[in-house]
């Protein structure tokens, strides 16, 4: 019924409030022309001339005659009347402007059609819209510009690609490992071993249960190399021919 930017304006609110109440009162009596016999309305809210001249004086209204009948300047701004619900206003004879001494028609629409928007959504632009809107929204997420380290071969015959931030978690969670390595033969034993590759879900765990694996060996202190010499020691092969046999990579110096 009144629009923001007018009754919000710097302009309005500096009005007394007895001109700014006339305003709205002028607005609910109007015909759909935004017409008002203001005398009519003044006499029954007890405003006065006085707040119809300061309405006047700062272009909120023009008083078209003698008998105050009134036009509201911000009509079209405050109100959208559709063309089947318009009804001309008896008063549409005064409806003018005074342009350098001639009468012309006024620049607001008469006909009370409904304002178009600035921006227009035909039902081709709507389905358009609605169409990038599902499409982008749908999209895949993007994926990050660094390569994966290794892939690991999938069931689907797809594969899995381990990034360096995996390899780093990795690598503080199992700190006897070389993961790098070990993903290495991780990826040949999946080449070699097609019907026992993993899925999707299930990749993760088998590289855990891999490199956990790796980390409990590690702890041990010993390599695989290390522990085949100490079995060759033990079993009186470690030594070479000339050098005493170690036990427990310890020389046994006989007496």
């Amino acid at each position: 019924m009144f629009a923001k930017s007018v009754i919000g304006s710097g302009r309005f609110l500096r009005m007394p409030p007895t001109s700014r109440l006339l305003y709205y009162d002028l607005g609910m009596a109007a015909d759909d022309d935004g017409i008002v016999e203001a005398f009519s309305v003044m006499r029954t809210t007890g405003a006065t001339e006085d707040d119809l001249r300061v309405l006047a004086s700062k272009g909120f209204v023009s008083v078209l005659n003698d008998d105050l009948v009134t036009y509201i300047a911000d009509w079209s701004r405050n109100n959208l009347i559709k063309k089947d619900r318009y009804h001309p206003s008896t008063y549409r004879e005064l409806l003018v402007q005074i342009t350098n001494g001639t009468q012309v028609e006024p620049t607001w629409n008469p006909d009370g059609t409904k304002v178009e928007p600035e921006v227009r959504l035909g039902k081709d632009r709507i389905g358009k819209v609605i169409e990038e809107t599902n499409v982008s929204s749908c999209a895949e997420p993007e994926i990050g510009s660094t390569p994966p380290v290794i892939g690991l071969p999938l069931n689907d015959g797809t594969e899995y690609g381990v990034t360096e931030e995996q390899c780093r978690e990795w690598s503080e969670l199992y700190p006897a490992v070389d993961v790098l390595q070990q993903l290495r033969q991780m990826r040949g034993w999946l080449l070699s071993n097609k019907e026992r590759r993993k899925t999707k879900r299930g990749i993760s765990r088998f590289i855990t249960n891999w490199l956990a694996r790796e980390q409990d060996r590690g702890r041990s202190g010993h390599s695989d190399g290390e522990r085949r010499e100490t079995h060759g020691a033990v079993s009186g092969t470690g030594g070479g021919q000339g050098q005493p046999a170690k036990k427990w990579g310890v020389p046994v110096v006989e007496l």
